[in-house]
């Protein structure tokens, strides 16, 4: 690199020490958790010693892959004693969203046909009328819509899913409390230790009148009595849930027990249950650790709450966005501060460095849109603004192909969700960054120079890992189809240097859904290619 660029990085660095440190004491004080402390001095030290998708696609190096996503549900919990927080919405259960979803089935019903459909749900998520266990509510009934309609069956055929009805939500109140009472009966029996407590002659067999004896034991807790009467009215389901007999046997077995939870959880009533209960949950916790809606969670210096760690992936497969995102806070934060206008009306201009003609105005995130999509979390909001705004600017200028997989896989009722349109992380690097990027391969051999080269300009870094084979995984672990931030680079140590790569699901801890520090060669050994911003 040439000495001038030297310099003047060097000179960058040294007048934002000050405002970095500040960032760091701030953070600190928004993060109870060892990872967020750990990212903030990631990004401190990147910069003080001037070093630096379920469905959607991304590409590195040309490549097109599917963004193993829908990680993202990831949450977070603030401490912010200083900051005056909203009193949290309840925790609903899944029976309470059944009731509490009729009560509104109205307000959403906008034609009062009897059905809440695609676009009548996503208007309810665009609607800041429905807060606190509403928007809990509204946001569950889009992430399921597609699986809630099915449940009732009261359409004449599979191909008339018009949308959910109250048909659709009593169905799923009556399975949902069937299955809460069924539940912990099977999980008695799951696992060898839980199956040998009731297999009494060991034969790998329960037989009836094993559990009748069960129930027998004068020691026996209130509530495994009476799960062990629920195993016993159930006895014949769990016992015919697998064909791993030759007839009808009459005796559980593990197999049975194995694939009797499978049916449960598995069938299209457990996977709307899961939506639903995650749904609900990411969005409580949204709210939980929402600052007030505003930008930024530290108003008066904007760049103290720009942090990697504001990024935490939703529903839609935009990873490849997220994750230069979250690299260009670590690197440039100020960059992000000047991309974003508040207009002081509940909306905001964001201009694309990339892009400069094309500025997009949006409205801010409702409380159902920070469950589904990437929330504002402790740090503000100004990271789902960013995903808002380019989920706006996709659906105005992504191609057709693209455009039309968004309305095919979601709908495309919603702006955030054309952020899943697919894209490359070298593109919307450029967009965010207004500079072009290479994209290399991991096994280069340069590729240590190259990482020093860039931390030490503060460019941002992402990396990608290809599809395997027989895997959705690579050698450690590393969700594939998927796009990361490079966060830092030591080049000192064994490994040929320690490399810190980030998730953009977000999770707070050192596994792979999260931040994790590992060796260069252990990088190459799970990464395929590596995405720089080249610097100016």
């Amino acid at each position: 690199m040439p000495s001038d660029r030297n310099t003047q990085s060097r000179s960058e660095n040294t007048e934002n020490r000050e405002t970095r440190e500040r960032r760091s004491d701030a953070s600190s004080a928004l993060s109870s958790d060892v990872s967020g402390e750990e990212m903030t001095n990631l990004t401190r030290n990147r910069n003080n010693s001037n070093r630096k998708d379920s469905d959607t696609v991304a590409l590195f190096g040309g490549l097109e892959l599917f963004d193993s996503d829908n990680a993202g549900i990831a949450t977070q919990t603030p401490t912010e004693s200083h900051i005056n927080t909203p009193t949290p919405a309840a925790t609903l259960t899944n029976a309470q969203f059944a009731t509490r979803a009729e009560a509104i089935f109205d307000r959403i019903d906008g034609n009062d046909d009897d059905w809440m459909s695609a676009e009548e749900l996503a208007a309810a998520v665009q609607n800041r009328d429905f807060q606190g266990e509403d928007a809990q509510v509204v946001a569950a009934l889009y992430a399921s819509r597609n699986t809630m309609q099915m449940l009732s069956r009261d359409e004449w055929s599979t191909l008339d899913d018009d949308g959910v009805t109250r048909a659709d939500l009593q169905a799923f109140g009556r399975q949902t409390s069937a299955r809460e009472a069924t539940s912990p009966a099977i999980d008695l029996l799951r696992g060898e230790t839980n199956f040998n407590r009731f297999d009494t002659d060991r034969d790998g067999y329960i037989a009836r009148t094993e559990l009748d004896a069960a129930r027998q034991n004068a020691g026996l807790s209130e509530a495994d009595r009476t799960n062990l009467q629920r195993l016993n009215d159930n006895f014949n389901n769990i016992v015919g849930a697998s064909n791993d007999e030759w007839g009808f046997d009459g005796r559980i077995s593990t197999a049975d027990v194995t694939e009797y939870w499978n049916q449960t959880y598995q069938s299209i009533a457990g996977q709307t249950e899961t939506q639903v209960s995650n749904t609900m949950s990411r969005t409580r916790e949204s709210q939980y650790n929402h600052l007030n809606s505003r930008l930024f969670a530290t108003p008066d210096d904007p760049l103290l709450s720009i942090s990697p760690d504001a990024v935490v992936q939703g529903t839609i497969g935009d990873c490849y966005y997220l994750a230069a995102v979250s690299s260009l806070a670590a690197s440039n934060p100020q960059a992000i501060r000047d991309m974003i206008r508040d207009n002081g009306n509940g909306t905001y201009t964001v201009t694309f460095p990339g892009d400069t003609a094309n500025p997009v105005t949006i409205n801010g995130p409702t409380d159902a849109e920070r469950g589904l999509y990437n929330g504002g979390h402790k740090y503000g909001t100004w990271a789902g603004i960013l995903e808002r705004a380019f989920g706006q600017y996709q659906s105005e200028h992504a191609n057709l192909v693209r455009r039309a997989r968004v309305s095919w896989e979601s709908g495309g009722n919603i702006p955030t969700e054309y952020a899943g349109a697919s894209g490359q992380t070298s593109w919307t690097t450029e967009l965010l960054t207004g500079r072009s990027t290479e994209t290399i391969s991991a096994s280069n051999s340069e590729l240590a120079t190259r990482l020093e080269r860039a931390i030490d300009s503060n460019s941002a870094i992402t990396a990608g890992i290809n599809p395997r084979l027989f895997s959705n995984t690579s050698t450690d672990g590393y969700p594939t189809r998927h796009a990361y931030s490079i966060i830092d680079f030591e080049p000192d140590g064994q490994g040929g240097g320690m490399v810190t790569v980030r998730n953009p699901w977000g999770q707070n801890d050192s596994s792979t859904s999260g931040t994790t520090r590992i060796s260069l060669q252990q990088f190459q050994n799970n990464f395929s290619d590596v995405t720089f911003e080249v610097p100016a």
